[in-house]
């Protein structure tokens, strides 16, 4: 059994929350096909929501300013590179809550405080870039096997 296969099942707020981490943690053809085909701006709402991100951190995580990000929730889709990284930081959010079972306040200050195997950078902040995303990750699924993160 690998340590993703230990993930606890969760409970979150709303259905919204659902089937964002359902499409982070589940297969990755169809988390693909998902981008590919576009992906609601309401996915990052709810991020933003859950992980209480002010407009700093909207802008400096997805690289969104406040006006673009209105233009996004009115057209109701996000362009491919803001989906990618909604993709990782939901995914990082939904093994965080995993490892930290289901207690948020744990799990956001872990996705917000600084690491130091991340060169210093918080996880949230890590997943703006594919490899240091995965680096995050990979502290996660350590926790997972019994490792402290």
């Amino acid at each position: 059994m690998g340590a993703l296969d230990k993930l606890k099942p969760v409970l979150f707020h709303n259905g919204t929350m659902r089937r964002v981490l359902a499409w982070a943690l589940g297969d990755g053809v169809e988390a693909a096909k998902k981008l590919e085909e576009g992906v609601p701006a309401g996915y990052l709402e709810e991020l933003v929501r859950e992980l209480e991100l002010s407009g700093e951190d909207l802008r400096a995580v997805f690289g969104l300013p406040r006006a673009t990000w209105f233009r996004r929730r009115r057209e109701g889709v996000l362009r491919p590179r803001e989906a990618e990284l909604v993709y990782r930081v939901a995914r990082l959010w939904g093994l965080a809550r995993s490892v930290f079972e289901g207690d948020e306040a744990a799990a956001r200050r872990w996705m917000k405080t600084p690491h130091p195997e991340l060169g210093g950078r918080a996880p949230l902040f890590a997943a703006r870039l594919e490899p240091a995303a995965r680096e995050a990750e990979a502290l996660l699924v350590r926790a997972l096997s019994g490792v402290g993160v």
